[in-house]
């Protein structure tokens, strides 16, 4: 339990007005500092040497204590020119600083002397800064256990893997898989720039372990002296996860014979390993190494490699690096069909098939080449037939991988079953440019007026004509396709204006009503709730979280301690989701439809008093909003509601009630999940659009999302920033409301 947490949580802003500062001069100092600091304190340290002898909580020096994203805790040093050292006792145990606690900033700090340097477990929004890390039994900095928006930023490391050279990397994000059951792998939108790293790394100088997403590696300095080879780390960065940016470093081998490749890009058979990385704009020297600048092992996909440059000149990519800044990099496309040729089937169909020959001379692209002696009756299109119709209302493009060694024209007619877009406004050609080396992406969008010219359908489009120049049907070489692919390219609609006088934008607010925020088998949450968590804070918007107060008692310490570093936060508010959540919960009837409906005052009372005391006494939480499970409550329950004055709003309330406080209704078209645990963007946008209130209560359950539900989650959320909606917490849209009464 973080005791100071909860105070802080407890006393609120009281306490950022009186922030301490911790002057260090002794171990001692630090080590009490460290105990007793909480959120926008500074521990400022004297240069010097500080040896801790003994571990605790496997670290020399420890703290749990949460910053928050306005007033983090900073440790640093007292000059700007001097960095203190922290020391361990062995470099065979523990780790020299361990931070378990959002919002810290690690500054001008010079560590060494542990099987760790600095370790971040369950840390959010950390930033380590200007800091020495060196003389380390394993790895310099780990970042760990579903640590998010961390940044490192001109650090120096060196000398590692002193004790296990095989596990002796600079920097390592994330989990291997075999302790996934200790750890949440998943540590998102890591930020390393400025540092230099190395010599004497002996294990990769970055190893992004498998689990993890959208890591950014920017203007580093990288020294391969010294790589051992142990424990296959022969590459300056090992990529496991997904999503990952490499841009705008140099690279510098020094004759090293251990580093077989620079980077090398690994498939780990898991969720978010080993696709959509982008490596653009670096600089490598490669004196002494004959591999690849950048290695794609065998499972991964798109990883992407362009405007490199390597010293003196070699091999450069191997076979599945794509040469190339792929269309989807640094955008917010949305891909709703694709077909990479990964089956022996293929979905071309018509007349003109007689004259052409179809192959796969690879897994994953196809041949089409002109059978000898053959040609191709005028106007006589090779089709191309979706799975089932795409509706092409929506802001759409075709995206087509090709090659070929003579340059010719495509045109891409889309067809909706009786007619197609072959009028004048519809004809969309694209060139291939010659050389069968070159996989170029050809682009088709069409405009309204191509579907009008034919008053073609475009919601319901069935296949797509391909058509060669006019007057040259034939091919005058065979045409290589990688993919075809159709991509959204914007995941909002166009909203509809009114030019009248009487016509007023309002901005509505939108609530997110977040359900069944449950402790499972390991009496944590499951891994969807952090995805669904990082999710609000990328785009920088808040969520309401509805927990079960019969899971706080039994929870795990990392359950307790997520709940309330989201509370603290200004993205996330925990509110009150029942004690059991059950039906038929009550004999002897067993005839009710929830805990607050049907059961008798007394049920209802214990049970909705019971969760309030939990969420006090076990994260120091005092709930403000409740919402009931199944949205079901009676007449008796309005009672209990008054008498807990304490529980300023209703989510999903009964209308008409009598109830002092605010009720949120629900409206009889508010979607968005279609069904239970099914996002929607279709239905949420239908129950927007009907919507005349000013606020919104989109209510959801994450924990039982797929992976296109966080896909459609996203373009509602995009879609809503886009008409500048207002994202609010219950309470704070109640405390909105009072103050424009007052």
């Amino acid at each position: 339990m973080k005791i100071k947490f909860i105070i802080s949580i407890l006393l609120g802003c009281s306490l950022l007005l009186n922030a301490s500062v911790y002057n260090c001069k002794t171990t001692d100092d630090i080590i009490s500092a460290l105990k007793t600091v909480k959120a926008g304190d500074e521990i400022i340290i004297e240069p010097g040497t500080y040896i801790k002898k003994s571990l605790y909580k496997s670290a020399y020096f420890y703290s749990d204590a949460n910053g928050t994203l306005n007033s983090p805790i900073v440790i640093k040093s007292s000059s700007e020119l001097i960095k203190p050292k922290l020391q361990g006792n062995d470099i065979k145990k523990g780790a020299v600083l361990r931070i378990i606690g959002d919002n810290w900033v690690i500054e001008n700090l010079d560590f060494s002397v542990g099987l760790k340097g600095l370790v971040l477990d369950n840390s959010n929004n950390s930033t380590i800064i200007n800091c020495n890390v060196h003389k380390i039994g394993n790895e310099a900095i780990h970042v760990r256990d579903g640590s998010d928006f961390t940044v490192i930023n001109n650090c120096k490391i060196y000398n590692t893997g002193n004790e296990n050279s095989g596990y002796g990397e600079g920097i390592y994000i994330g989990t291997d898989r075999k302790g996934w059951d200790k750890f949440n792998p998943n540590c998102d939108n890591t930020v390393i720039k400025n540092c230099e790293i190395g010599p004497s790394v002996r294990a990769e100088a970055i190893d992004i372990k498998e689990g993890t997403q959208n890591t950014t590696i920017n203007n580093n300095i990288f020294n391969g002296e010294g790589i051992s080879g142990s424990n296959s780390a022969s590459s300056f960065i090992s990529v496991k996860g997904a999503k990952t940016n490499i841009f705008d470093n140099v690279f510098y081998a020094n004759n090293e014979l251990n580093l077989s490749n620079a980077i090398t890009a690994v498939f780990r058979d898991t969720p978010l390993s080993g696709y959509e990385s982008c490596i653009y704009n670096n600089i490598f020297n490669m004196d002494g190494v004959q591999g690849n600048m950048v290695q794609a092992n065998n499972g991964t996909s798109d990883i992407c490699a362009w405007d490199n440059v390597r010293n003196p000149k070699g091999n450069n990519y191997s076979k599945k690096v794509l040469n190339y800044k792929p269309t989807w990099y640094n955008n917010e496309e949305v891909v709703v069909y694709e077909d990479n040729f990964d089956a022996a089937k293929f979905r071309f169909l018509g007349s003109a098939l007689k004259n052409i020959n179809i192959s796969a001379p690879k897994k994953g692209e196809v041949k089409l080449e002109m059978k000898p002696g053959t040609t191709l009756p005028p106007y006589s299109p090779i089709m191309y037939r979706f799975p089932s119709a795409i509706d092409f209302s929506k802001s759409l493009k075709i995206v087509v991988r090709v090659k070929s060694s003579e340059s010719f024209k495509l045109r891409f007619d889309l067809h909706d079953g009786n007619k197609a877009t072959n009028g004048k406004n519809g004809r969309v050609s694209q060139t291939i440019p010659s050389g069968l080396d070159k996989w170029t992406d050809l682009e088709f969008t069409y405009s309204d007026v191509a579907f009008l010219d034919n008053r073609v359908n475009k919601s319901g489009i069935e296949r797509i004509n391909i058509q060669l120049d006019s007057g040259k049907e034939n091919f005058p070489s065979a045409l290589y396709i990688d993919f075809i692919r159709i991509i959204e390219t914007s995941t909002s609609r166009s909203i509809p204006t009114n030019d009248t006088k009487e016509s007023t934008k309002v901005n509505k607010h939108v609530i997110l009503k977040m359900d069944d925020l449950r402790a499972n088998k390991k009496l944590s949450y499951n891994d969807n709730w952090q995805r669904f968590v990082n999710t609000i804070r990328n785009h920088k918007i808040k969520a309401a979280l509805g927990i079960v107060g019969e899971d706080l008692p039994k929870a795990s310490n990392k359950y307790k301690d997520s709940l309330m570093s989201w509370h603290s936060s200004e993205n996330f508010e925990i509110w009150h989701h029942g004690w059991d959540h059950k039906r038929k919960n009550h004999p002897p009837e067993n005839s009710n439809v929830g805990e607050f409906s049907g059961t008798p005052y007394g049920f209802q009372k214990e049970h909705f008093e019971r969760s309030i005391k939990y969420a006090k006494s076990e994260l120091g939480i005092d709930m403000k909003t409740f919402g009931a499970p199944f949205n079901q409550t009676d007449e008796t329950f309005a009672k209990v509601l008054e008498e807990n004055p304490e529980i300023k709003v209703w989510l999903y309330g009964k209308k008409n009630t009598t109830y002092s406080g605010l009720v949120l209704s629900r409206g009889a078209k508010n979607r968005l999940e279609s069904s239970t645990g099914v996002v929607s963007f279709e239905s949420f946008l239908t129950a927007y659009e009907s919507s005349k209130t000013p606020y919104i209560v989109l209510q959801g359950h994450p924990g039982k999302w797929d992976e296109q539900s966080f896909i459609e989650f996203d373009k509602v959320i995009q879609y809503l920033k886009k008409i500048e909606v207002t994202f609010m917490l219950p309470y704070q849209y109640y405390e909105e409301l009072n103050k424009k009464i007052n």
